[in-house]
């Protein structure tokens, strides 16, 4: 859940060179002007939770999965940007794995950095920073994965205690590596409340762990925090434990996609009040589905639990080869109503014979009043085509305007742009107030009106998604004009024409050979 804050409008021109910041800064967190003070500072969650340092300041962790580091090749490096949402130029540090406090190795092909997410995971009141590795092998084991959680202090992340490895068979995680399942190709907190007793847990998606004997079945490790943030419990759970519905087929790649949050109206009383929403999109030969586990933080068995399609009642469509359904999730509650708003991809949609156009399904309240988006709904704009994949990143924002407007932000990364194929796009719907789409909602690029570069082929704008209080942050990890990527902070107020953007470009990486920076962004 976001806090809900009035954005002024402030303009800001940001040279290249200030927001990279120097080479020293970046390799050396302890070396960053803005991470020295780090004595007077105090982490608060409750009163600004959004800062991993204590600053005050919200502050945005973008990965760079292909990165060269050490000489190695795709071993990933991920880049903090500290105060991002209210100063133009924040310090600047790395994390990568072989550093004292983050642990492992720099090996080709980890990717370190290709999944990130946020959350509190010890009790010191900083925000803290879940980074995968999905390439990462242990031992002679290729491509098992690992899940480092880097710890926030007010010396900035990194620099606090050392930070936790975790992987199939490590710290009370059931089960041994194994070849290819790629552990941490998603990653959700199941966050509670500033206030609450309840410990914090960590869903990792393992999509592609083969389940008794059937491949790519999929699976998702849950990790339960205690005290200090050091794992109290773990579990796996597929579709062959207690009381999840369905059975475990070939390729269904369950946990491809994880969105946690209160989906049932009143849990927030509740002890274990966190449901998790399960991605399986190669269910049904590709057809796609949903498994809902009801409070899957009081353990096994998941009673309550049940799978959606797009056959099932209430949800619109029709489940049909390919459409993924499942593939990604966005979740948001509307704090003065506490209205619950879930959005479920489905990119692989094809829209009469447009093949893989791509479309959105929209339920608030649970799985209820389900809205049906694609481009061809009526009022929307744009036009669907081949390949877009609408749908293939979602987020549901409190922040979109200075009125506490809630949104539903959809990216087409492969949509083509003013004949450019593959420049990519994002559409922005108004939803807090009645859903009437068509009447509110923007399409973006990189060719819109002052948002900084202009649509090429094959930049793939949208390919992740964040958000700060101030601006949507948009990953283009194939961006032409600055090479090896850049993430894009677009103001929210510029979606009605009132202020500019700033810009995050790979130049901040250059130290570590930035290759597609903003495949992945987390902010706080």
């Amino acid at each position: 859940m976001r806090r809900f804050v009035a954005i002024p409008v402030v303009f800001l021109f940001v040279a290249p060179a200030a927001l990279a910041g120097s080479a020293a800064a970046q390799s050396d967190p302890a070396r960053s002007p803005a991470l020295t003070a780090a004595a007077a500072r105090t982490c608060d969650r409750e009163r600004n939770g959004d800062d991993f340092n204590g600053d005050n300041f919200s502050d945005v962790v973008i990965g760079d999965p292909a990165a060269t580091r050490s000489g190695r090749k795709k071993a990933g490096v991920v880049q903090v940007r500290y105060g991002v949402n209210d100063r133009a130029t924040g310090a600047t540090s790395i994390l990568a794995q072989g550093q004292a406090r983050i642990g492992g190795s720099a090996e080709t092909g980890d990717g370190f950095g290709a999944v990130i997410a946020m959350g509190w995971v010890d009790d010191d009141g900083c925000a803290d920073v879940v980074i995968s590795a999905p390439g990462e092998n242990l031992g002679s084991t290729k491509d098992a994965g690992v899940v480092h959680v880097v710890f926030g202090s007010t010396a900035g992340l990194g620099r606090g205690k050392a930070s936790l490895v975790l992987h199939a068979g490590s710290a009370a995680l059931p089960g041994k590596p194994a070849s290819g399942e790629r552990f941490g190709s998603a990653l959700e907190f199941l966050q509670p409340s500033a206030d609450a007793s309840e410990p914090a847990s960590l869903a990792i998606g393992v999509p592609l762990r083969n389940v008794a004997g059937v491949l790519d079945a999929g699976a998702v490790d849950l990790v339960t925090f205690g005290a200090g943030g050091a794992v109290r419990a773990a579990r796996t759970i597929t579709q062959s434990s207690p009381a999840v519905p369905g059975t475990p087929q070939r390729s269904d790649r369950f946990g491809a996609a994880i969105a946690g949050g209160s989906f049932t109206k009143g849990c927030e009383d509740n002890k274990w009040c966190l449901d998790l929403m399960v991605g399986v999109p190669g269910k049904h030969r590709g057809a796609g589905a949903v498994v809902a586990l009801n409070n899957p933080g009081a353990g096994s068995p998941y009673t309550g639990s049940r799978t959606w399609t797009e056959n099932s009642p209430g949800v619109k469509g029709s489940s049909e080869r390919g459409d993924g359904f499942g593939s990604s999730f966005g979740f948001d509650l509307e704090s003065f109503t506490g209205q619950s708003y879930l959005a479920i991809g489905a990119p692989g949609e094809d829209l009469g014979s447009v093949k893989d156009a791509g479309e959105v399904h929209l339920f608030r309240g649970g799985m209820k009043d389900d809205y049906l988006i694609s481009q061809n709904t009526s009022g929307v704009a744009g036009v669907a085509g081949a390949g877009d994949r609408f749908g293939e990143k979602l987020l549901i924002t409190g922040y979109y305007t200075n009125q506490y407007g809630m949104a539903l932000v959809v990216s087409a990364p492969y949509e083509d742009v003013a004949g450019h194929k593959d420049a990519g796009t994002v559409a922005a719907f108004h939803i807090a107030s009645g859903i009437v789409f068509g009447s509110s909602d923007r399409l973006i690029s990189q060719n819109s009106p002052r948002v900084p570069g202009s649509a090429a082929a094959g930049e793939h704008f949208g390919s992740a998604l964040g958000e700060v209080a101030s601006g949507l942050l948009v990953g283009v990890p194939d961006d032409t004009h600055w090479t090896g990527g850049a993430v894009l902070r677009i103001p929210w107020m510029i979606i009605d024409g009132v202020q500019g953007s700033k810009k995050f470009a790979s130049k901040s990486l250059t130290r570590s050979g930035g290759v597609r920076f903003g495949a992945a962004i987390a902010a706080v």
